[in-house]
């Protein structure tokens, strides 16, 4: 099956986290008619306080859109600024360190740079964050048994989207999240067995841009 890079880039610029994407028309709306609670502020200022406990992730992880594609590959989130994504079968990699988000075509070895803050990894790699940060727009907050699921978008973008949210109940790690984007695909990324930490990544290279070393997901530790 033939790979649309460039598809593939911009799905996972709106990722983790982000990572936000939802038809422009239906972020509107749902911005518009959705207010959180006092309770529900509450409550989110304290999967803030969980979610800030940890410093790092290491997870497998499997994509899936609603079209019917499914990838598979590994990455490494280290607070703040830092993080790798490397695809299995996909000759694309996209590294963070300092400011900038390295995205890499390794096949036709192309690389370009994109400052974090106009990604949406931004948030998920400030040292401390913050789900009601001035910039985020939540529109949509709940609460199950076992998960709590936030969605939100850029509130300086709104059209662009949204992104869902899924963290244990527990101690606000993520389980998942779901991007919808402005064109109506959906796509899915579920964590598989993910290891959070206190600790930094000791083999720091993984994140130099400058000289890619080639590693696998056992070396980012």
């Amino acid at each position: 099956m033939k790979i649309n890079h460039n598809r593939l880039y911009l799905i996972i610029l709106v990722l983790i986290i982000i990572l936000f994407t939802l038809t422009a028309i239906n972020s509107l709306f749902a911005e518009e008619n959705f207010t959180l609670s006092e309770e529900q502020k509450s409550e989110i200022k304290k999967i803030d306080k969980k979610y800030n406990e940890f410093k790092t992730v290491r997870s497998r992880f499997i994509q899936k859109d609603s079209r019917g594609f499914v990838a598979s590959g590994w990455f490494v989130l280290e607070k703040p600024n830092r993080l790798r994504v490397e695809y299995d079968n996909i000759p694309i990699r996209f590294i963070a360190s300092g400011t900038n988000l390295l995205y890499q075509d390794i096949k036709l070895k192309q690389k370009s740079f994109i400052p974090i803050k106009a990604t949406p990894f931004y948030y998920l790699l400030e040292d401390k964050t913050s789900f009601l940060n001035e910039d985020i727009a939540i529109i949509g907050f709940e609460v199950q048994d076992t998960y709590t699921k936030i969605v939100f978008n850029n509130k300086k973008s709104p059209g662009l989207g949204s992104l869902s949210l899924f963290l244990t109940n527990d101690t606000a790690q993520i389980i998942k999240w779901d991007i919808l984007d402005a064109k109506g695909v959906s796509t899915e990324i579920y964590l598989s067995d993910p290891k959070f930490s206190k600790d930094k990544i000791k083999n720091s290279l993984i994140f130099n841009t400058q000289r890619i070393k080639e590693v696998d997901f056992n070396d980012a530790k």
